[in-house]
Formats: structure tokens, C-alpha cells, sequence
């Protein structure tokens, strides 16, 4: 399927974006003719990548076999998964481990996806309650399989793919050498190289929060306020880029739950006078 409008639906300064995919079919008539078969295809920017996390390769149907292939780096790449069931009693609830719907993961570093389905009978055997395949790369929370599967997703065009974002092909080191392009221009902010694909990525500095990519876009973040943020048991501190847990009077420690806490007795610069 050649299509070059693909819809982004969400995007993130961490890193990720989510696009619509096709998805494939792969459908047959009872005298075995095939009746309707596309294969989509995606080819990213050298700056992204497919998230080899949160998308799986799925395949369903109950005479079916298919591939997921295509470029990763500079190297080609193939993996792929078979599907088959007699019945649609065969068929478990929120599983894909082959009975009518099989998932694979992906390699990293994919920039291209290329998806074929193929059928070993051309559906003759199951054709009274399944006569085609889907296949799709998408995001896994995006789908869960059930025996409804089987037809409803033949109405189904498109579902969402993450893909990995970054700045460029350069590493940091070749990034900050130039100035006027370096992203990271926040201060408190800094660089990485992500696990997937080329490029760099920006973020802010631990206890600072907001977008690296904006000039004063990073912030203190107030642990003391935000919820989760702090494990302090007597209180809380604010301070730039980091906080603390006082103790009350006449204890000494962390002040933390976990940690040290806080206890009653001489401190250590007590001591070390009185000695």
C-alpha cells in the first residue's frame, strides 16, 4: 500500500510519537480465489525509529503465516509468525501464542517495516468461520485479541505505532561542538543517546522538570509539593534542583522513610566537640 499521509496522533518531548498504521488483509472466496490482499508499508526519517518495546508484530486468523521485514540500521531484517485454529473453540481469550493470533517482538533500530501474509490453504478448511488474515505492527496496549477478532477486524484500517524520535544523526559530542544547531538549549538541561536509532535526545537535569528543547524550559521541580516525589517523614525542604528531609529538634538523620529516619541522641558534630 503506497500511501504517504500518515497521521500523527500524539507526540512527546521525551522522545516518542504515535502514528496510524495500516494494517493488512489477506482474504479469500470459498472457491479459494483471493478476493482482497494489501501489504502496508512505513519508511521513517534517518531521525526515527520503531519502538521495539511497546509494539509487537501481530498476525490473526486460523490458516495463515506471515512476515515482518525490512531495514534496521544499514542491514536488512525478517522475522515472523504462523496463526492456525480448527475452530473457534481453539481460541483463547487475550492470546497470541498461535491459535488463531501470534505476536512477535521486533529488532532494534527498524526504520523500515514491511508487512506480507500468506495462507497455507487459502482458508478452504476454516473458510465457514474465518476467510482472512490480518496482520499489523502497532502498539501492543492497542490491542487485545478475542474470537470476535476474527471479523472485526476487517473493518479495521489503521491502528497506532510508536515510533522513537531524535535530533539529527550526530551523537552529543558531535552535537555540542556546534552551537547555533545543539538542541539542548535549556539550562539544567543536558544530552543522551537513546537506546533506539541514531541521533540525541534532551532532558531535563534530576530534580528539574519541562521541555530541554526551550530556552529557561527546564525548571525546579518542588519535590515537597509533588505527590510521590519525596519520602520525607517530618517534613519537607525545597531546594533548587533537589530537596531535604529535616528532623525535628533534638533528633538527628535523613529524616527519610527507608533511610536513616531521624533519631534522638547526640549528632555527629556533638560528639566530635565533645571529644
Amino acid at each position: 500500500m503506497q500511501n504517504t499521509t500518515i497521521e500523527i496522533t500524539d507526540i512527546s518531548p521525551d522522545g516518542q510519537l504515535k502514528v496510524l498504521q495500516f494494517v493488512a488483509h489477506d482474504c479469500y472466496a470459498r472457491n479459494g480465489s483471493r478476493i482482497n490482499y494489501d501489504n502496508p508499508w512505513i519508511s521513517l526519517p534517518v531521525s526515527m525509529t520503531v519502538n521495539n518495546t511497546a509494539n509487537k508484530f501481530t498476525i490473526v486468523g486460523c490458516d495463515t503465516y506471515g512476515f515482518v521485514s525490512g531495514r534496521r540500521l544499514n542491514r536488512n531484517y525478517t522475522t515472523g509468525c504462523t496463526a492456525m485454529c480448527d475452530s473457534t473453540q481453539d481460541l483463547v481469550e487475550g492470546s497470541c501464542m498461535g491459535l488463531g493470533c501470534c505476536q512477535n517482538d521486533i529488532p532494534r533500530d527498524v526504520w523500515r517495516v514491511d508487512i506480507d501474509l500468506r495462507s497455507y490453504d487459502n482458508y478452504s478448511r476454516v473458510w465457514d468461520f474465518n476467510n482472512c488474515s490480518y496482520g499489523f505492527l502497532a502498539e501492543e496496549s492497542a490491542f487485545n485479541f478475542s474470537r470476535e477478532s476474527l471479523t472485526t477486524l476487517r473493518n479495521v484500517t489503521r491502528l497506532p505505532m510508536v515510533a522513537d524520535w531524535a535530533i539529527g544523526n550526530a551523537t552529543c559530542e558531535e552535537a555540542q561542538r556546534n552551537s547555533s544547531s545543539y538542541a539542548c538549549i535549556s539550562d539544567n538541561s543536558r544530552c543522551y543517546k537513546p537506546d533506539n536509532g541514531y541521533g540525541y535526545r534532551c532532558r531535563c537535569e534530576d530534580g528539574y522538570e519541562g521541555n530541554p528543547y526551550l530556552i529557561n524550559g527546564c525548571q525546579d521541580r518542588d519535590e515537597c509539593v509533588a505527590s510521590g516525589l519525596n519520602n520525607c517523614k517530618y517534613g519537607c525542604v525545597n531546594r533548587v534542583g533537589g530537596f531535604h528531609c529535616p528532623c525535628p529538634k533534638g533528633y538527628h538523620g535523613d529524616g527519610r522513610r527507608g533511610g536513616e529516619g531521624c533519631s534522638r541522641g547526640e549528632s555527629l558534630v556533638l560528639k566530635i566537640l565533645a571529644g
